[in-house]
Protein backbone atom coordinates (compact mmCIF):
# COMPACT_ATOMS: atom_id res chain seq x y z
CA UNK A 1 0.00 0.00 0.00
CA UNK A 2 0.92 3.76 -0.39
CA UNK A 3 -0.78 6.52 0.79
CA UNK A 4 -2.10 7.12 -3.12
CA UNK A 5 -4.09 4.66 -2.82
CA UNK A 6 -6.42 6.57 -0.73
CA UNK A 7 -7.72 8.03 -4.23
CA UNK A 8 -8.71 4.41 -5.60
CA UNK A 9 -10.63 3.56 -2.87
CA UNK A 10 -14.60 3.84 -2.98
CA UNK A 11 -16.64 3.73 0.23
CA UNK A 12 -20.30 2.68 0.86
CA UNK A 13 -22.78 3.48 3.24
CA UNK A 14 -26.54 3.87 4.34
CA UNK A 15 -27.75 1.02 3.13
CA UNK A 16 -31.90 1.97 2.91
CA UNK A 17 -33.38 -1.48 1.36
CA UNK A 18 -37.23 -1.38 -0.52
CA UNK A 19 -40.33 -1.98 1.49
CA UNK A 20 -40.98 -5.08 -0.77
CA UNK A 21 -36.94 -6.21 0.11
CA UNK A 22 -36.30 -6.63 -3.58
CA UNK A 23 -33.72 -3.76 -3.87
CA UNK A 24 -31.01 -1.43 -1.40
CA UNK A 25 -30.33 1.85 -2.31
CA UNK A 26 -26.86 2.84 -1.01
CA UNK A 27 -24.24 5.71 -1.19
CA UNK A 28 -21.00 5.04 -2.55
CA UNK A 29 -18.60 7.81 -2.02
CA UNK A 30 -15.09 8.83 -3.77
CA UNK A 31 -12.01 11.07 -2.81
CA UNK A 32 -11.33 13.19 -5.58
CA UNK A 33 -7.75 14.47 -5.44
CA UNK A 34 -7.98 17.14 -8.11
CA UNK A 35 -10.65 19.13 -6.37
CA UNK A 36 -9.94 17.93 -2.97
CA UNK A 37 -13.23 16.80 -2.35
CA UNK A 38 -15.40 14.00 -2.03
CA UNK A 39 -18.04 13.08 -4.59
CA UNK A 40 -20.75 10.48 -3.98
CA UNK A 41 -23.69 8.82 -6.21
CA UNK A 42 -26.81 6.82 -5.13
CA UNK A 43 -26.16 3.12 -6.11
CA UNK A 44 -29.17 0.42 -6.82
CA UNK A 45 -28.55 -3.32 -6.51
CA UNK A 46 -31.09 -6.55 -6.73
CA UNK A 47 -31.19 -8.08 -3.11
CA UNK A 48 -31.19 -11.43 -5.13
CA UNK A 49 -27.41 -10.68 -6.07
CA UNK A 50 -28.11 -11.61 -9.53
CA UNK A 51 -27.59 -8.29 -11.05
CA UNK A 52 -24.54 -6.51 -11.02
CA UNK A 53 -25.43 -2.82 -9.08
CA UNK A 54 -26.27 -0.05 -11.13
CA UNK A 55 -26.28 3.63 -10.63
CA UNK A 56 -29.09 5.77 -10.11
CA UNK A 57 -27.42 9.37 -9.98
CA UNK A 58 -24.94 10.83 -11.43
CA UNK A 59 -22.74 13.89 -11.45
CA UNK A 60 -20.19 15.66 -9.67
CA UNK A 61 -21.61 17.13 -6.38
CA UNK A 62 -22.75 14.94 -3.01
CA UNK A 63 -25.68 12.50 -3.89
CA UNK A 64 -26.76 11.05 -0.25
CA UNK A 65 -29.98 10.10 2.04
CA UNK A 66 -32.03 8.13 -0.42
CA UNK A 67 -34.91 7.22 1.33
CA UNK A 68 -37.80 4.70 -0.49
CA UNK A 69 -41.54 6.12 -0.67
CA UNK A 70 -44.23 3.45 1.44
CA UNK A 71 -45.10 2.48 -1.89
CA UNK A 72 -41.20 2.10 -3.20
CA UNK A 73 -41.57 4.21 -6.45
CA UNK A 74 -39.92 7.18 -5.63
CA UNK A 75 -36.79 7.82 -4.01
CA UNK A 76 -35.46 11.01 -1.88
CA UNK A 77 -32.10 12.00 -1.52
CA UNK A 78 -30.23 15.47 -0.79
CA UNK A 79 -27.87 17.03 -3.53
CA UNK A 80 -25.53 19.80 -3.67
CA UNK A 81 -25.83 19.66 -7.05
CA UNK A 82 -27.54 23.09 -7.30
CA UNK A 83 -25.15 25.26 -5.24
CA UNK A 84 -26.72 23.65 -1.90
CA UNK A 85 -28.02 20.99 -0.12
CA UNK A 86 -31.51 20.24 -1.31
CA UNK A 87 -34.11 17.41 -1.43
CA UNK A 88 -34.46 16.42 -4.84
CA UNK A 89 -37.23 13.25 -5.86
CA UNK A 90 -36.70 10.01 -8.58
CA UNK A 91 -38.41 7.71 -9.64
CA UNK A 92 -36.93 4.01 -8.51
CA UNK A 93 -35.77 3.60 -12.25
CA UNK A 94 -33.50 6.25 -12.18
CA UNK A 95 -34.94 8.73 -14.43
CA UNK A 96 -33.96 12.19 -14.29
CA UNK A 97 -33.97 13.25 -10.78
CA UNK A 98 -36.40 16.73 -10.06
CA UNK A 99 -35.71 19.09 -7.26
CA UNK A 100 -38.10 19.25 -4.75
CA UNK A 101 -37.20 21.93 -1.91
CA UNK A 102 -35.85 25.96 -2.74
CA UNK A 103 -35.01 25.70 1.52
CA UNK A 104 -31.23 24.99 2.17
CA UNK A 105 -29.28 23.62 4.60
CA UNK A 106 -31.15 20.64 4.39
CA UNK A 107 -29.69 18.37 7.37
CA UNK A 108 -29.78 14.99 8.76
CA UNK A 109 -32.57 12.46 7.07
CA UNK A 110 -35.56 13.45 5.11
CA UNK A 111 -38.51 11.04 6.51
CA UNK A 112 -41.71 10.03 4.70
CA UNK A 113 -44.73 9.94 6.12
CA UNK A 114 -46.95 6.59 6.10
CA UNK A 115 -49.26 7.53 3.42
CA UNK A 116 -46.15 9.23 1.20
CA UNK A 117 -47.83 12.51 0.53
CA UNK A 118 -45.61 14.13 2.85
CA UNK A 119 -41.96 14.12 3.79
CA UNK A 120 -40.40 15.53 7.32
CA UNK A 121 -36.89 16.77 7.52
CA UNK A 122 -34.85 18.50 9.46
CA UNK A 123 -32.92 22.32 8.56
CA UNK A 124 -31.06 24.27 9.77
CA UNK A 125 -31.58 27.86 9.86
CA UNK A 126 -29.07 30.22 10.70
CA UNK A 127 -30.04 33.82 11.62
CA UNK A 128 -27.71 35.19 9.16
CA UNK A 129 -29.10 33.73 6.08
CA UNK A 130 -30.58 37.03 5.16
CA UNK A 131 -28.30 39.45 5.83
CA UNK A 132 -25.59 37.19 3.70
CA UNK A 133 -27.35 37.69 0.75
CA UNK A 134 -27.25 41.88 1.07
CA UNK A 135 -23.26 41.28 1.64
CA UNK A 136 -22.60 39.88 -1.57
CA UNK A 137 -22.58 43.71 -3.00
CA UNK A 138 -20.29 45.37 -0.04
CA UNK A 139 -16.75 45.45 -1.36
CA UNK A 140 -13.84 42.87 0.61
CA UNK A 141 -12.94 45.39 3.28
CA UNK A 142 -16.35 45.93 4.08
CA UNK A 143 -18.16 42.18 3.50
CA UNK A 144 -15.03 41.11 5.85
CA UNK A 145 -15.73 43.51 8.56
CA UNK A 146 -19.00 43.75 9.02
CA UNK A 147 -20.13 40.92 11.37
CA UNK A 148 -17.86 40.11 14.31
CA UNK A 149 -18.77 36.77 15.53
CA UNK A 150 -19.74 37.07 19.08
CA UNK A 151 -19.43 33.33 20.80
CA UNK A 152 -21.17 33.28 23.53
CA UNK A 153 -21.76 28.81 24.22
CA UNK A 154 -19.51 26.91 24.89
CA UNK A 155 -20.19 24.09 21.60
CA UNK A 156 -19.62 26.60 19.28
CA UNK A 157 -18.47 24.78 16.37
CA UNK A 158 -18.68 21.31 14.67
CA UNK A 159 -16.71 19.11 12.37
CA UNK A 160 -18.56 19.78 8.39
CA UNK A 161 -20.86 22.15 10.19
CA UNK A 162 -18.82 24.97 10.97
CA UNK A 163 -19.78 27.58 13.61
CA UNK A 164 -23.08 27.04 15.76
CA UNK A 165 -23.57 30.45 17.25
CA UNK A 166 -26.97 31.82 15.96
CA UNK A 167 -28.00 28.58 14.40
CA UNK A 168 -30.93 25.84 15.03
CA UNK A 169 -31.92 23.02 13.73
CA UNK A 170 -36.24 22.63 13.04
CA UNK A 171 -38.46 20.17 12.35
CA UNK A 172 -40.35 21.17 8.94
CA UNK A 173 -42.59 19.24 6.86
CA UNK A 174 -43.12 19.33 2.86
CA UNK A 175 -46.09 18.35 0.82
CA UNK A 176 -45.48 15.20 -1.55
CA UNK A 177 -48.95 15.05 -3.28
CA UNK A 178 -51.65 17.22 -3.97
CA UNK A 179 -52.36 21.11 -4.23
CA UNK A 180 -50.06 21.95 -1.70
CA UNK A 181 -47.17 20.15 -3.40
CA UNK A 182 -43.62 21.52 -2.35
CA UNK A 183 -44.96 23.85 0.38
CA UNK A 184 -42.72 24.09 3.51
CA UNK A 185 -44.23 24.28 7.06
CA UNK A 186 -41.85 24.56 10.43
CA UNK A 187 -43.28 22.77 13.44
CA UNK A 188 -41.06 23.44 15.83
CA UNK A 189 -39.33 26.90 16.52
CA UNK A 190 -36.84 28.65 19.61
CA UNK A 191 -33.48 27.79 20.72
CA UNK A 192 -33.76 24.60 20.01
CA UNK A 193 -31.96 21.84 18.50
CA UNK A 194 -34.06 18.84 17.01
CA UNK A 195 -32.91 15.41 14.79
CA UNK A 196 -34.04 12.08 13.62
CA UNK A 197 -38.15 12.65 12.77
CA UNK A 198 -40.07 9.95 13.16
CA UNK A 199 -43.56 9.55 12.34
CA UNK A 200 -46.23 7.36 13.67
CA UNK A 201 -47.97 4.32 12.15
CA UNK A 202 -51.50 6.50 12.02
CA UNK A 203 -49.46 10.17 10.49
CA UNK A 204 -50.63 12.29 12.89
CA UNK A 205 -47.47 13.15 15.03
CA UNK A 206 -43.88 13.31 14.59
CA UNK A 207 -41.25 12.71 17.49
CA UNK A 208 -37.95 14.34 17.42
CA UNK A 209 -35.06 14.26 19.48
CA UNK A 210 -34.22 17.81 20.94
CA UNK A 211 -32.99 19.64 23.19
CA UNK A 212 -33.26 23.50 24.93
CA UNK A 213 -29.82 25.03 24.40
CA UNK A 214 -28.38 26.16 27.71
CA UNK A 215 -25.54 25.89 29.85
CA UNK A 216 -26.74 22.79 31.70
CA UNK A 217 -27.55 20.85 28.38
CA UNK A 218 -24.34 22.26 27.11
CA UNK A 219 -22.52 20.51 29.37
CA UNK A 220 -24.64 17.45 30.53
CA UNK A 221 -25.32 16.48 26.62
CA UNK A 222 -28.86 16.42 27.78
CA UNK A 223 -31.59 16.18 25.41
CA UNK A 224 -35.32 14.24 25.20
CA UNK A 225 -37.93 12.66 23.19
CA UNK A 226 -40.85 14.83 21.81
CA UNK A 227 -43.94 14.14 20.01
CA UNK A 228 -45.41 17.20 17.82
CA UNK A 229 -48.93 16.57 15.86
CA UNK A 230 -47.54 16.59 12.73
CA UNK A 231 -50.11 19.31 10.94
CA UNK A 232 -48.77 21.97 13.83
CA UNK A 233 -49.26 22.58 17.62
CA UNK A 234 -47.38 22.31 20.73
CA UNK A 235 -44.43 20.23 21.35
CA UNK A 236 -44.82 17.65 24.14
CA UNK A 237 -41.59 16.33 26.13
CA UNK A 238 -42.04 12.15 27.09
CA UNK A 239 -38.59 11.90 28.64
CA UNK A 240 -37.51 14.04 31.63
CA UNK A 241 -33.78 14.94 30.79
CA UNK A 242 -31.76 12.19 32.31
CA UNK A 243 -29.33 12.07 29.66
CA UNK A 244 -28.85 11.38 26.25
CA UNK A 245 -32.14 10.34 24.31
CA UNK A 246 -32.04 9.49 20.45
CA UNK A 247 -33.15 7.78 17.39
CA UNK A 248 -36.86 7.79 18.16
CA UNK A 249 -38.90 4.71 17.03
CA UNK A 250 -42.83 4.01 17.24
CA UNK A 251 -43.78 0.77 17.55
CA UNK A 252 -46.36 -0.79 15.24
CA UNK A 253 -49.47 -0.09 17.58
CA UNK A 254 -48.37 3.45 17.95
CA UNK A 255 -48.64 3.26 21.96
CA UNK A 256 -45.07 3.63 22.87
CA UNK A 257 -41.63 4.97 21.60
CA UNK A 258 -38.63 3.21 21.63
CA UNK A 259 -35.10 5.38 21.45
CA UNK A 260 -31.15 5.34 22.49
CA UNK A 261 -29.98 6.78 25.60
CA UNK A 262 -28.80 6.75 29.23
CA UNK A 263 -29.24 7.62 32.70
CA UNK A 264 -25.79 9.33 33.26
CA UNK A 265 -25.55 6.30 35.66
CA UNK A 266 -21.88 6.29 35.15
CA UNK A 267 -21.48 9.82 34.01
CA UNK A 268 -21.25 10.35 29.51
CA UNK A 269 -19.82 7.30 30.10
CA UNK A 270 -22.72 5.07 30.72
CA UNK A 271 -23.81 2.38 28.02
CA UNK A 272 -26.45 3.66 25.51
CA UNK A 273 -28.85 1.16 25.60
CA UNK A 274 -32.81 0.36 24.49
CA UNK A 275 -35.54 2.39 26.13
CA UNK A 276 -38.77 2.70 25.77
CA UNK A 277 -41.68 5.77 26.90
CA UNK A 278 -45.31 4.96 26.40
CA UNK A 279 -47.20 7.79 24.24
CA UNK A 280 -49.71 8.85 26.80
CA UNK A 281 -47.04 9.81 29.70
CA UNK A 282 -45.19 7.70 32.26
CA UNK A 283 -41.51 6.73 33.05
CA UNK A 284 -39.19 5.78 30.77
CA UNK A 285 -38.56 2.00 31.05
CA UNK A 286 -34.62 0.51 29.98
CA UNK A 287 -35.42 -2.51 28.03
CA UNK A 288 -31.28 -3.17 27.89
CA UNK A 289 -31.53 -2.59 31.52
CA UNK A 290 -28.07 -4.79 32.94
CA UNK A 291 -27.22 -5.96 29.27
CA UNK A 292 -23.62 -5.70 29.27
CA UNK A 293 -22.59 -3.86 25.76
CA UNK A 294 -23.92 -0.38 24.51
CA UNK A 295 -26.11 -0.34 21.75
CA UNK A 296 -24.82 1.11 18.10
CA UNK A 297 -21.82 0.92 16.89
CA UNK A 298 -18.36 2.32 18.42
CA UNK A 299 -15.66 1.21 16.65
CA UNK A 300 -13.32 3.36 15.37
CA UNK A 301 -12.54 3.98 11.84
CA UNK A 302 -10.55 5.99 9.12
CA UNK A 303 -12.50 5.54 6.19
CA UNK A 304 -16.12 6.19 6.24
CA UNK A 305 -17.27 8.55 3.28
CA UNK A 306 -19.93 10.80 3.42
CA UNK A 307 -22.79 11.95 5.86
CA UNK A 308 -22.94 8.71 8.24
CA UNK A 309 -25.91 8.21 9.57
CA UNK A 310 -27.43 6.67 12.98
CA UNK A 311 -28.94 3.29 13.53
CA UNK A 312 -32.79 3.86 14.73
CA UNK A 313 -34.37 0.76 16.69
CA UNK A 314 -36.32 -1.51 14.91
CA UNK A 315 -39.49 -2.68 15.99
CA UNK A 316 -40.99 -6.08 14.59
CA UNK A 317 -44.57 -6.38 13.27
CA UNK A 318 -46.41 -7.85 15.95
CA UNK A 319 -44.26 -5.23 18.62
CA UNK A 320 -42.70 -8.34 20.57
CA UNK A 321 -39.26 -7.49 19.88
CA UNK A 322 -36.35 -4.94 18.57
CA UNK A 323 -33.88 -5.12 16.26
CA UNK A 324 -30.53 -3.09 16.58
CA UNK A 325 -26.64 -3.32 16.39
CA UNK A 326 -24.78 -3.58 19.27
CA UNK A 327 -20.72 -3.41 19.89
CA UNK A 328 -18.97 -5.83 21.78
CA UNK A 329 -15.38 -7.38 21.69
CA UNK A 330 -14.12 -5.22 18.67
CA UNK A 331 -17.10 -6.47 16.35
CA UNK A 332 -20.40 -4.79 15.91
CA UNK A 333 -23.51 -7.06 15.11
CA UNK A 334 -27.15 -7.36 14.73
CA UNK A 335 -29.10 -8.67 17.70
CA UNK A 336 -32.74 -8.80 18.88
CA UNK A 337 -34.09 -7.80 22.39
CA UNK A 338 -37.04 -9.24 23.57
CA UNK A 339 -39.34 -6.09 24.63
CA UNK A 340 -41.33 -8.58 27.34
CA UNK A 341 -38.23 -9.39 29.20
CA UNK A 342 -35.59 -7.73 27.29
CA UNK A 343 -33.25 -10.65 26.68
CA UNK A 344 -30.73 -9.72 23.96
CA UNK A 345 -30.45 -12.70 21.14
CA UNK A 346 -27.07 -12.41 18.89
CA UNK A 347 -27.92 -12.99 15.40
CA UNK A 348 -24.73 -12.21 13.21
CA UNK A 349 -21.57 -13.58 14.01
CA UNK A 350 -17.72 -13.12 13.00
CA UNK A 351 -15.12 -10.98 13.33
CA UNK A 352 -16.34 -7.77 11.19
CA UNK A 353 -18.58 -4.61 12.49
CA UNK A 354 -22.28 -3.98 10.62
CA UNK A 355 -21.96 -0.10 11.26
CA UNK A 356 -25.27 0.41 9.23
CA UNK A 357 -28.59 -0.96 8.36
CA UNK A 358 -31.81 -0.82 7.08
CA UNK A 359 -35.06 -3.22 7.45
CA UNK A 360 -37.49 -4.38 4.65
CA UNK A 361 -41.27 -4.18 5.70
CA UNK A 362 -42.08 -6.30 8.62
CA UNK A 363 -38.22 -6.76 9.43
CA UNK A 364 -38.09 -9.68 6.84
CA UNK A 365 -34.78 -8.86 5.70
CA UNK A 366 -32.04 -6.09 6.49
CA UNK A 367 -29.78 -4.34 4.23
CA UNK A 368 -26.03 -3.92 6.15
CA UNK A 369 -22.80 -1.93 5.37
CA UNK A 370 -20.42 -4.07 6.45
CA UNK A 371 -16.51 -3.83 7.01
CA UNK A 372 -13.50 -5.99 8.28
CA UNK A 373 -9.93 -5.74 9.10
CA UNK A 374 -9.26 -6.68 5.07
CA UNK A 375 -12.08 -5.29 3.68
CA UNK A 376 -12.81 -1.33 3.31
CA UNK A 377 -16.84 -2.06 3.21
CA UNK A 378 -19.44 -3.51 0.96
CA UNK A 379 -23.34 -4.01 0.80
CA UNK A 380 -24.75 -7.20 2.33
CA UNK A 381 -28.26 -8.50 2.63
CA UNK A 382 -29.59 -11.46 5.30
CA UNK A 383 -32.94 -12.61 5.25
CA UNK A 384 -34.03 -12.44 8.89
CA UNK A 385 -35.29 -15.65 11.33
CA UNK A 386 -35.88 -16.16 14.95
CA UNK A 387 -32.74 -17.39 15.17
CA UNK A 388 -30.07 -16.01 13.20
CA UNK A 389 -29.19 -14.33 9.90
CA UNK A 390 -28.47 -16.08 6.35
CA UNK A 391 -26.44 -13.59 4.84
CA UNK A 392 -25.14 -12.44 1.38
CA UNK A 393 -22.99 -9.78 -0.54
CA UNK A 394 -24.11 -7.69 -2.77
CA UNK A 395 -21.68 -5.65 -3.82
CA UNK A 396 -17.61 -5.88 -4.14
CA UNK A 397 -16.68 -1.93 -5.26
CA UNK A 398 -13.24 -2.64 -4.11
CA UNK A 399 -12.52 -5.58 -5.98
CA UNK A 400 -9.59 -4.84 -8.65
CA UNK A 401 -8.14 -2.76 -5.78
CA UNK A 402 -7.73 -5.79 -3.41
CA UNK A 403 -6.61 -8.04 -6.15
CA UNK A 404 -3.38 -5.63 -6.49
CA UNK A 405 -2.68 -4.99 -3.17
CA UNK A 406 -1.59 -7.20 -0.09
CA UNK A 407 -3.40 -6.54 3.45
CA UNK A 408 -2.38 -7.27 7.18
CA UNK A 409 -4.25 -9.13 9.39
CA UNK A 410 -4.58 -8.77 13.22
CA UNK A 411 -3.35 -10.87 15.73
CA UNK A 412 -5.80 -10.66 18.96
CA UNK A 413 -3.68 -10.30 22.59
CA UNK A 414 -5.41 -9.91 25.39
CA UNK A 415 -3.43 -8.24 28.38
CA UNK A 416 -4.63 -7.08 32.11
CA UNK A 417 -3.78 -4.14 34.07
CA UNK A 418 -2.72 -4.67 37.80
CA UNK A 419 -6.50 -5.16 39.89
CA UNK A 420 -7.80 -4.76 36.78
CA UNK A 421 -10.22 -6.57 34.45
CA UNK A 422 -9.17 -8.23 31.16
CA UNK A 423 -8.70 -5.90 28.27
CA UNK A 424 -8.24 -6.46 24.24
CA UNK A 425 -5.89 -5.37 21.77
CA UNK A 426 -4.52 -6.59 18.02
CA UNK A 427 -1.16 -6.52 16.34
CA UNK A 428 -1.00 -5.90 12.67
CA UNK A 429 2.61 -7.42 11.50
CA UNK A 430 3.93 -6.20 8.45
CA UNK A 431 1.66 -8.18 5.72
CA UNK A 432 5.17 -9.19 3.97
CA UNK A 433 6.84 -10.68 6.99
CA UNK A 434 9.00 -13.68 7.42
CA UNK A 435 9.30 -13.34 11.23
CA UNK A 436 11.65 -11.01 11.85
CA UNK A 437 12.02 -7.91 13.90
CA UNK A 438 10.23 -4.39 13.11
CA UNK A 439 9.56 -1.16 14.78
CA UNK A 440 6.73 -0.70 16.68
CA UNK A 441 4.07 2.26 16.73
CA UNK A 442 1.57 2.04 19.54
CA UNK A 443 -1.76 3.80 18.59
CA UNK A 444 -3.93 5.03 21.02
CA UNK A 445 -7.22 6.30 20.73
CA UNK A 446 -9.32 9.12 23.11
CA UNK A 447 -12.54 8.73 24.46
CA UNK A 448 -11.65 6.34 25.64
CA UNK A 449 -15.54 6.14 24.89
CA UNK A 450 -14.94 4.11 21.49
CA UNK A 451 -13.70 0.99 20.52
CA UNK A 452 -10.90 -0.12 17.95
CA UNK A 453 -11.98 -3.18 16.75
CA UNK A 454 -12.43 -5.42 13.35
CA UNK A 455 -12.47 -2.62 10.93
CA UNK A 456 -10.43 -1.77 7.45
CA UNK A 457 -8.03 1.27 9.50
CA UNK A 458 -6.56 2.57 6.46
CA UNK A 459 -3.83 4.42 8.48
CA UNK A 460 -2.86 0.89 10.46
CA UNK A 461 -2.74 -0.82 6.98
CA UNK A 462 -0.51 1.52 5.35
CA UNK A 463 2.04 1.47 8.16
CA UNK A 464 2.13 -2.11 7.93
CA UNK A 465 3.15 -1.94 4.46
CA UNK A 466 6.02 0.43 5.20
CA UNK A 467 7.40 -2.18 7.73
CA UNK A 468 5.98 -1.23 10.88
CA UNK A 469 4.10 -3.64 13.41
CA UNK A 470 1.25 -1.98 14.40
CA UNK A 471 -0.35 -2.68 18.22
CA UNK A 472 -3.77 -1.03 18.67
CA UNK A 473 -5.52 -1.91 22.00
CA UNK A 474 -8.82 -0.66 24.06
CA UNK A 475 -7.84 0.63 27.03
CA UNK A 476 -10.35 0.47 30.17
CA UNK A 477 -13.09 2.12 30.29
CA UNK A 478 -13.12 1.62 26.13
CA UNK A 479 -16.71 0.63 24.62
CA UNK A 480 -17.79 -2.87 23.99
Amino acid sequence: MISEDLFNLRAVNDPQISPDGSRVAYVESIMDRNTNKYKSRIWVASTSGNDEPRPLTSGSELDYAPRWSPDGQLISFISSRSGSRQRWIMHNTGEEPQLFSHLGNVAGVPVWSPDGRTIACIIRLSAGDKEREEEQALNPRERFSKNVLVVNQLRYKLDSVGFLVNKNWHLFTVQVKGPGRGVFQQLTFGNYNFSSPAWSPDGLFIAVAGNRISERTELDLVNDIWVIPSGGGVARRLTRGAGPANYPSWSPDGRFIAYIGHDRKSGYYTNRGIWIVPLEGGEPRELTAGFKYPVGDYALKDFLGIEQPGVTPHWSSDGKSILMNVSANGTVHLWRFSVPDGQGKQLTHGERVIYNLSFSFGARRAAMAVTASTLPNDIWVGEINGESVNQRRLTRVNRDWLDHVKLARPTRFTFRSPGGPEEEGWILHPPYSTGEEHPGILQIHGGPSAMYGYVFFFEFQLLASNGFAVIFANPRGSMG
